[in-house]
């Protein structure tokens, strides 16, 4: 069920991708792709890990409308892809 805290309490998944995109200088020497970047966070999925596509068009949505640049989602699931790739 989505609510204004964007801090899950079972699954950090969003947090390493974070971390690949804007890290900042730190002693493990590591820095992400875009340091200075601002994120924005929206949670989706609740502790079933997963998601209606109504919440997930209104995720996207509000982050235009807040003027995101670029969306991004890691959303998968375990059945793999639906038809062939060649």
């Amino acid at each position: 069920m989505p609510d204004s805290d964007p801090y899950s309490a079972c699954n950090e998944h969003g947090t390493h991708v974070a971390g690949i995109v804007a890290a900042g200088p730190n002693p493990y020497n590591f820095t992400g792709v875009a340091p200075d970047a601002t994120l924005g966070a929206y949670r989706v999925f609740g502790c079933s890990g997963s998601s209606g596509d109504d919440v997930l068009i209104d995720a996207f949505t509000r982050a235009y409308e807040d003027g995101a640049d670029i969306i991004t989602a890691s959303i998968g699931g375990p059945n793999g892809w639906t038809g062939k790739l060649f």
